[in-house]
Parts: C-alpha cells; structure tokens; sequence
C-alpha cells in the first residue's frame, strides 16, 4: 500500500505542476467573467457587498446575469492573502483540480476496489485537456467537480461504514449546487439515483439515525432551495432555453443530449469554443476511444451498484447541456470528465496482458499529450486570444501608469467596465453610491459615439478607441496588441 500511496503522491505532483506553471499567463487574458468574479470577490471583502449593492448575496448578478456564489466566495478567500491579484482569480480553480486527483483515487477505489485502476484513473484526470482547461481558469467547474467527488465518496463510505457520513456527503452535494448552475440540475438527480440504488442498504440502517442524517441534510439543502424558483436563479435558463426557438423543444433537447456523445466531440475535435479547448483535440485523447468502449462494454456486462453509479453519472451530466444552447458544451458536460476517465482506466486494464502491452499504451499517450501540450502553449494561446479578450487588462493598466498626468480619460465602450473596475481596483463604495454608474468611474469617462473634437476642451484628455476607429498616421501614444499581436486599441491625447 506504501507504494501505492507513494505513486498517487508523484501523480499529485504532476497534476500541481500542470495547474500551476504559468497560470497567471496562459490563458493569455482574463475573460469578462473572470474579472467579474475577482471584482465581485473584492467587492466583498471591502464592503460585505456584491458589486450592485446586495449583501452577502446567494447569487451575483453581472452582466444581466446571475453567478452562482461559493465560487466568489472562494476567491474572496484568496484575496485576503494576496489581494486582487489575477492569481487571487485562479488559484482556488487550480488547488480544486489538484485536489479532485487524490479525491478521484479514493473515490474509485471505493467504487471499483481496484488500487490500479483508481491509479489509472487520477493519473487520466491528472493529465486530461479537458480537466485541465477548467481548472487553470477562474471558472467554477473545477469546484463543483471537486464538491461532487468528495459527496459521492462520503456517501459510499457512509453505506459501507457509518451512517453519519452521509451528513459531510450530503453538505457536500449541497455546495456543489451553490458551485456552478449546471448543478442545480444534475445533483439532485444523481443524488436522487444514489438513494434509489442503495434504498435497501439504507433501509437495513438504524431507522433513527437514517431520519436524523436526512433532516440535517436537507437544513443543508434549504438556504439554496429559493433560488431555483426565482426569476434571478432561472435567468440563465431562460436566455438560453431551447423552448420557444423554431426547432421543437423535444428535438432539440434529444439533438443536444446526444451531442454529448459524439465521438467528433469526445474523441478528435472536441468543443470549438476557444476558452473550452484547443480546438484540434477530443475533449478526450483520441487514444482513449478503443478503452473507453471496452470499459463501457465491461461495465454493461458487470451490471453492478458501481456500473449503475456511473452510467448514472454520464447520463445525468448531458441532461444541464440538452436544456440550452449550444451543444456540446465542454463547460456544462465538465461533470462527467471524471467518469469517462473511470471509464477509460476500466477498459486500460481490460486490454493490458503483459508490460509490452503497457509500455506502448503510455508511450502512444505521452506522445498524445506532448501534442496538447504544444497546442496548448504555443499556438491556442495565439490563435483564441481573442476569445480571452487578450488586451483589456493591458490597456487598463497602462491607462492607471498614466492617469495622474490627464484631467479625464474618455473610454470607447468596446473596454468593458468591469476591467476599469477590477484593474483599477475601483472602490466598490463609491460604485454604490453612485447606483452601479459604468459610464462615469472617476476621472474615467465613457463613450458611444466618435463625435469628439480636438482641441474644444481645456482639460487635458486621454482617448482610448478601437484600433480601427483612428489612423495609425495620427499622434499615437500607445498602440495595445493582443498576445498574437493583433492590434486592440489606441490611445491618443484629445
């Protein structure tokens, strides 16, 4: 068991170091809602308020949108330590993901009590394009993925050992809804589908205890509960529903759960999104395909509590994704990266007959990742740096290292607000008083529309415009590119 223990320790380094190296720069810029997340998160620490005013509120409205909350707070957390930082941002995704390897470990052995298989496993998560998208982002996934983990553990060990730790599973389960929106969906639905497989084995428990561990669960549950009936908590739901478009609702949903299933989107093309992937790789190594069949075929044939568990767990995590558009959605279906990993681990150790065997399945998935790698670093930083809305943070901080030099500083409305105000920091307070007033931050003005004349205003002006909106013939003072070089914006004095 040492050398077990001693391999899922080097297999948890990797995975740190893959989460870690250069976190702060790749991806190359910071989505809008990532800096929303770390403002907001900023905004709590300052003032016990969300950027519009709510206090300590269950969700985050940004962007006529609704965040869910553990997330900021979380981050919120990070920023008491090394303050609004765009490490502060991302670091509770990575230390997440890095967790959910060990967590995923248990979780298998437990599951498949198979120690090379849960090896197999985390090693799969440790080292998966797909994990390690959305755990080297300031996105929610990763934590949820984490809570999920830890409550499904805790629930197998509470059937096997204690009764009580179905209350630390079931707290668990009640965080990863507070965690992301997909899991508002799925989590009910898988937990509903673990107490139907182990109804009898629950029933066998001291009906006392069993009574007491499901009230205290449910008090977890309750805090939360509203939010699935407010039209706050169903706005995401409702800007991307597919009812009421052309294409019947029924269609539609059955087109967008078995998109979930594609091998073009598993296996070699993946999601084509630029923030959920490289875009030339499956979401899944291709590699994996000829395993994961195997191990599904195993499961089939096992037709186990442990089989049920995760055909449950595949199946319930496309259904967040077939309610909206589009599909597939890497981001919505992150849920399931863990299981098809399981999967995959399954089907490995089905096909090994010798170390020969062994030696070319890791030399094939090395070479695999070396391949991700090199897109990953080198080219879809480039290439998608558009998507990361490469440039913002740039242009915003060469706006601060020069400020105290102009009376006002004109913004075109392409630079969105949110990075004046997070970049700044801008304080929250003032952003209060003013009733969330974007257009006037300070010495910081906003604009619409290109009617600004030369030479009509006393104060001393900075511009700052589209790349496209002035000539590069006029009297540039800073030209802002994103990481591929493409120009972003211009900065010039009025």
């Amino acid at each position: 068991m040492k050398k077990t223990f001693l391999i899922l320790f080097v297999i948890t380094i990797i995975a740190s170091i893959l989460r870690f190296y250069d976190l702060t720069k790749n991806p190359p810029g910071y989505y809008w809602d990532e800096v929303a997340i770390g403002y907001n998160a900023y905004s709590i620490n300052q003032t016990g308020k969300d950027e519009w005013g709510a206090k300590f509120p269950l969700l985050f409205r940004s962007f006529n949108d609704y965040k869910a909350p553990l997330y900021i707070y979380a981050v919120a957390f990070s920023q008491k330590f090394l303050g609004p930082t765009d490490l502060s941002i991302r670091l509770p995704s990575a230390i997440t993901g890095i967790l959910s390897v060990p967590v995923l470990f248990f979780l298998t052995l437990e599951l498949l009590k198979s120690s090379k298989i849960a090896l197999t496993t985390s090693f799969l998560l440790a080292t998966s394009s797909w994990h390690l998208q959305f755990s080297r982002i300031g996105f929610e996934g990763a934590l949820a993925l984490l809570l999920v983990l830890c409550g499904l553990l805790f629930f197998l060990l509470a059937i096997r050992k204690n009764i009580y730790l179905l209350i630390p599973s079931l707290l668990f389960f009640a965080l990863s809804i507070m965690a992301y929106h997909a899991e508002k969906i799925f989590t009910p639905l898988f937990l509903a589908s673990l107490f139907f497989f182990f109804k009898k084995a629950l029933f066998e428990k001291p009906r006392k205890k069993l009574i007491i561990v499901i009230l205290i669960g449910t008090i977890f549950f309750l805090p939360y509960l509203p939010t699935y009936f407010s039209s706050e908590g169903r706005v995401r739901l409702t800007q991307e529903s597919i009812f009421g478009q052309k294409e019947p609702a029924n269609i539609l949903f059955i087109k967008n759960y078995l998109s979930n299933f594609s091998l073009d989107y598993l296996f070699f093309r993946g999601d084509q999104n630029g923030r959920h992937s490289v875009k030339k790789l499956g979401e899944l190594f291709g590699w994996q395909l000829p395993f994961v069949l195997v191990g599904l075929w195993v499961l089939v044939k096992n037709r186990n509590k442990s089989s049920a568990i995760i055909f449950a767990w595949l199946l319930l995590a496309a259904i967040p994704v077939a309610l909206v558009r589009p599909a597939p959605h890497a981001y919505r279906n992150f849920i399931s990266v863990a299981a098809w990993e399981m999967v995959c681990a399954v089907g490995i150790w089905k096909l090994i007959k010798n170390y020969k065997t062994a030696f070319i399945i890791f030399v094939i998935a090395v070479y695999s990742f070396a391949v991700y790698l090199d897109h990953y670093y080198f080219h879809a930083k480039k290439a998608y740096a558009a998507d990361w809305m490469d440039g913002n943070k740039e242009a915003v901080l060469y706006l601060k290292s020069v400020e105290k030099n102009y009376d006002r500083i004109l913004v075109y409305k392409d630079l969105p607000p949110i990075y004046i105000l997070f970049y700044g920091p801008y304080d929250p307070a003032k952003l209060h008083f003013s009733n969330h007033n974007l257009d006037h931050l300070g010495k910081y003005q906003y604009f619409h529309k290109f009617d600004l004349q030369r030479g009509q205003s006393k104060e001393r002006t900075l511009v700052i415009v589209p790349s496209w909106a002035i000539s590069s013939s006029d009297n540039i003072l800073r030209e802002i590119r994103m990481n591929n070089g493409d120009p972003l914006y211009r900065i010039y004095e009025l």
